[in-house]
């Protein structure tokens, strides 16, 4: 042990000969800090195998110049064991700790990986939700149906042919009581003069309600009545059982509302 006490002396000495410090030498060297003491103390190192230890005396000694075979004559000569208990243990600690370690990683990118597997699934999610929104806002956004145009032959009836409108009330027409014993129906027929929106009830059931653009034409069934509410009611020409009754007069221009019975029609401001 005397002997490697001044060893290290010798290369405690040259360093502070050329004017060094122990961070000078370890940037060049890259010998850790505590090696470095070791070897100008002349203390072993409890974790550091000989072969390693005589290494970092050459390389040192190397860097300050110094003959080789006064520092390196010594170590040689020394009896070292291969790895002692302390050394073995300390191996195995250091093992188990890289072990932890990496364990530790793999733990936190599993959970970086499961994090960002949610985070796609939420994004899809929200997407698929906004989509069903935007098509449930789309859908009821749409009132207006399309109308049918049918019965070409009807909207060329000459205006002569035009009934007078029953007055407010409920008012007979023609033939409408032999119809009801024979059992027919109340069939209704409109035809558009001017974009108008309508709410229909056939028998208390709504059967229409949206917009019927002009030249729009329309045909409704009932058993007792056909209500009609809406707005432009006095734009719309009537056609009841066969019978064109054509639009409403002037004074009803502010209807709201027109019932159809077996017995006739009335009008409601």
């Amino acid at each position: 042990m005397e002997n490697r006490e001044q060893k290290g002396q010798i290369l405690k000495q040259a360093r502070e000969a050329k004017g060094l410090s122990l961070q000078a030498v370890h940037a060049v060297t890259k010998i850790p800090m505590d090696i470095l003491r070791a070897l100008e103390e002349g203390y072993t190192v409890r974790t550091l195998t000989p072969f390693y230890y005589r290494g970092f005396v050459k390389i040192y000694a190397q860097y300050l110049g110094i003959d080789l075979t006064s520092i390196l004559g010594d170590y040689h000569s020394e009896q070292l064991t291969t790895v002692s208990k302390a050394t073995k243990q300390s191996t195995f600690e250091i093992q188990n700790r890289l072990m932890r370690k990496q364990e530790k990683i793999q733990g936190i990118v599993k959970v970086i990986v499961v994090f960002l597997v949610f985070f796609i699934l939420f994004k899809m999610l929200g997407f698929i939700i906004h989509k069903i929104k935007s098509r449930s806002v789309r859908t009821a956004q749409v009132t207006a149906v399309p109308a049918r145009e049918d019965k070409p032959k009807r909207e060329s009836v000459p205006k002569a042919a035009v009934l007078p409108v029953a007055p407010a009330g409920a008012v007979g027409v023609s033939g409408e009581k032999e119809e009801q014993k024979s059992g027919k129906k109340i069939n209704l027929t409109v035809r558009a003069k001017k974009n108008s929106w309508l709410r229909v009830r056939a028998d208390n059931t709504t059967v229409f309600q949206s917009t019927l653009n002009k030249g729009g034409v329309e045909t409704w069934t009932a058993v007792d009545e056909v209500e009609i509410s809406g707005r432009n009611i006095n734009q719309l020409e009537f056609e009841f059982n066969g019978k064109l009754i054509g639009p409403l007069g002037r004074e009803n221009r502010e209807v709201r509302k027109v019932v159809f019975t077996k017995d006739g029609l009335s009008v409601q401001k």
